[in-house]
C-alpha cells in the first residue's frame, strides 16, 4: 500500500509541461521626433537662413522663372497639416492582390493571400523615421521587389524574401542633417517600361515633393543607374502633393496646388492642380500634355520677358491660397481619375482627356451616401470619411477603390 502511494506521488511530481511561445514582442524604446531634432543641434541662424533660402526659391518659382535644377520650396500649409495628421503606417498591394506590404515603425511586414493575410511571410527591417507619415511604399510590376522611402529622401529596395537589395540616397546625401520636408518623396512608381539591356530589371520613378523626378534602372545584382532627371517645378512652384501612373496611356498624372483665379488659357484640370505628362522612350523623356488654348497662351508669354512673369501667383501670396490636390487615384481600368482636394472636394475626371465628369463639394457629400457605390468606385462602403481641411468625421465613404498597384 505504501509503495502504491509513493508511485502516485512521484507521478504527480514528474509531470512534464510543454510551454509554447506563440509570439514574443521585444521591448523597443519609443522614437520621439523632438529628441531626434535636438541631436541635429542646428543654430537659430542656420534655421533662419534655410527658411529664407526656401522662401526665395519658392518666390522665384512662383513668378515663372524656369529652374533647370531642383530647388527647395515651402510646401502648402494644408499639405503639411494633413500629412502630419495621418497614420505613420503605410500599405501597398501588389498588382495581383496576392501580396501586401505594411510599413511600420521599424520594419516592413509582407503578408500573402495564401493564408488570408494572417501570418507574416517576411519581415524587412528599416530604420526608425522621425516623420513616418512622409514615407511611401510601392510594389514592382512583377512583385519581386518592394520600395520604401524615408523622410530624408532615401529609398530602400527589398526583395520579396526580405533581404535589402540596395539603398538610393536622398537629395542631400546626409542622413544626419535635419530633413527638409520638400525633399521627401511624393510618389514611388514602378513603370511597365522594359530596359533594353538585360542587366537591368525594371524602372522606378522617384518623385519628390519639390518637383524633382528621377528615373532609375534597378537590378538585384547590379544595383541602380540613373536613366534621366526631370524638373516639374515650373508647373508647381509650391511643390507636388501626389502622382499616379496610367499604364494604359503611358501618362504620369501629377497633382499640386491649383492656379489662381483669373489665369487665362488654363484647362479645368490645370486650374484644379492636375497636369498630365507623357513619358517618352528617348530624350526629353517627359513632356507636358497641353491643349490648343494652353499652347496659344504660352506662345504669347514667350513674346517678352515681362509677359513670362506670372503676376497672378505673386498676388496669390497676399490673398487666400488656392485649392489644390491632396491625393490622386486612378480606377483599375485606368479610365477614370479621382482627386481629393485640400478643401474636402472630390472630383471625377475622364482619362486620358482629363475632362471633368462630376465633382462633389464637402457639404454635398453627406447627402450622397451611395454616390461612390453607384459609380462602381468603391471596394467596400465601410470606409469612414473626414474633411481634409477641418478633419471632421462623417458617414460617407471616403476612399475610392484603388487599383492594386496603388499605395494606401
Amino acid at each position: 500500500m505504501a509503495d502504491t502511494e509513493d508511485v502516485e506521488s512521484n507521478s504527480r511530481e514528474n509531470i512534464l509541461y510543454d510551454l509554447s511561445v506563440l509570439a514574443e514582442w521585444t521591448f523597443k524604446n519609443e522614437f520621439y521626433t523632438r529628441h531626434n531634432r535636438e541631436k541635429y543641434n542646428v543654430s537659430l541662424i542656420g534655421r533662419a537662413s534655410s527658411l529664407i533660402r526656401r522662401t526665395a526659391w519658392t518666390f522665384l518659382r512662383s513668378v515663372g522663372i524656369s529652374m533647370q535644377s531642383p530647388t527647395p520650396c515651402i510646401l502648402p500649409e494644408h499639405l503639411v497639416r494633413l500629412k502630419a495628421s495621418q497614420c505613420g503606417w503605410k500599405m501597398a498591394v501588389s498588382n495581383s492582390g496576392n501580396w501586401v506590404a505594411i510599413a511600420q515603425e521599424s520594419c516592413i511586414e509582407i503578408r500573402t493571400q495564401r493564408d488570408h493575410l494572417e501570418n507574416v511571410f517576411r519581415r524587412c527591417h528599416v530604420p526608425a523615421d522621425p516623420y513616418p507619415q512622409w514615407r511611401c511604399i510601392a510594389w514592382a510590376q512583377d512583385e519581386s521587389m518592394v520600395a520604401c522611402s524615408r523622410s530624408s529622401g532615401a529609398v530602400d529596395i527589398f526583395e520579396i524574401s526580405g533581404a535589402l537589395v540596395l539603398t538610393i540616397p536622398g537629395a542631400s546625401g546626409d542622413e544626419q542633417a535635419p530633413p527638409d520636408l520638400s525633399d521627401t518623396i511624393a510618389a514611388l512608381i514602378f513603370t511597365d517600361f522594359k530596359p533594353l539591356q538585360e542587366t537591368w530589371h525594371c524602372e522606378l520613378l522617384v518623385i519628390s515633393h519639390h518637383g524633382r523626378m528621377v528615373s532609375y534602372y534597378l537590378s538585384q545584382d547590379n544595383g541602380y543607374k540613373i536613366r534621366f532627371t526631370h524638373v516639374l517645378a515650373t508647373e508647381y512652384p509650391r511643390g507636388i502633393s501626389s502622382a499616379v501612373y496610367d499604364s494604359r496611356h503611358r501618362l504620369l498624372l501629377v497633382g499640386g496646388t491649383g492656379l489662381a483665379e483669373g489665369t487665362i488659357g488654363a484647362s479645368a484640370a490645370r486650374m484644379s492642380g492636375i497636369s498630365a505628362w507623357r513619358l517618352l522612350s528617348d530624350a526629353p523623356y517627359c513632356k507636358l500634355v497641353t491643349d490648343y488654348d494652353e499652347d496659344k497662351e504660352k506662345a504669347k508669354k514667350a513674346a517678352s520677358i515681362f509677359s513670362r512673369l506670372n503676376i497672378a501667383n505673386v498676388m496669390q501670396w497676399k490673398n487666400a491660397p488656392a485649392d489644390g490636390i491632396f491625393m490622386l487615384c486612378s480606377s483599375p481600368s485606368d479610365a477614370m481619375l479621382v482627386s481629393l482636394h485640400f478643401s474636402g472636394k472630390m472630383a471625377l475626371w475622364d482619362l486620358p482627356s482629363l475632362r471633368l465628369r462630376r465633382e462633389f463639394e464637402l457639404q454635398d457629400q453627406t447627402a450622397r451616401p451611395n454616390v461612390w457605390l453607384g459609380l462602381g468606385l468603391l471596394h467596400t462602403p465601410a470606409h469612414p470619411f473626414s474633411s481634409t481641411t477641418q478633419l471632421r468625421s462623417g458617414t460617407v465613404p471616403d476612399t475610392p477603390y484603388m487599383s492594386r498597384s496603388r499605395q494606401h
